[in-house]
């Protein structure tokens, strides 16, 4: 599959999709081919990344948000 179907696909499918095949590919030997798809399925979770801060950005700066660490006196 060309760069383009397996983007597509990822976005299709979901982040979750994209994740758990990065994962299984890190698990693999690293043949060129491997690398590329690793590459590939990172480049999808970070575009969506994005997407999501673009869409929601509220939303994102919740959940980034450290809360405030209580200092017991």
């Amino acid at each position: 599959m060309d760069k383009e179907t397996m983007l597509t696909y990822w976005e299709l499918m979901g982040p979750g999709r994209a994740d758990e095949d990065r994962r299984n590919l890190h698990e693999m030997p690293a043949t060129p081919e491997v690398l590329i798809l690793r590459a590939w399925a990172s480049e999808a979770l970070q575009a969506h990344h994005a997407w999501r801060a673009e869409h929601y950005p509220k939303r994102v700066a919740a959940h980034r948000a450290v809360p405030s660490a209580k200092v017991e006196q």
